[in-house]
């Protein structure tokens, strides 16, 4: 072969890898997925709730104001919600990029906290 039929091969090669690959990676675009937190009993905003994707290592959590917001590339995308004091929840998200949740008081309590503190020290020589 000489050269002209090798980058013939080459660009041939290229538009089938990009054909490929083409539906996943180059038209893969992100979602910004953002909404507010409350009590479902007070309904008032939480803040610090811990706001994950399922099955991804995208997390955030609420503002002061209750407030959230990620970015995805994932298509079906399960947020879980968290937060001491609350019960668990998980959404589904479908078309809609605004969520806003109502969380319920957990009911189970607290009975004890335990606090457990560690201390080094290093010698000045």
């Amino acid at each position: 072969m000489h050269p002209p039929a090798k980058i013939h091969n080459m660009k041939r090669f290229i538009y089938l890898i990009m054909l490929l690959l083409g539906p996943t990676t180059f038209n893969s675009t992100a979602r910004t997925i953002h909404g507010s937190v409350y009590g479902a009993d007070d309904k008032k905003p939480i803040p610090a709730v811990a706001v994950y994707v399922k099955g991804t290592n995208i997390r955030t959590s609420t503002d002061r104001n209750g407030k959230y917001s990620l970015t995805t590339k994932e298509e079906k995308v399960v947020l879980l919600f968290s937060m001491i004091g609350y019960e668990f929840q998980q959404i589904e998200v479908k078309k809609s990029n605004t969520i806003d949740i109502w969380l319920q008081p957990s009911k189970t309590s607290l009975q004890e906290v335990r606090v457990m503190g560690y201390q080094s020290a290093t010698c000045a020589g």
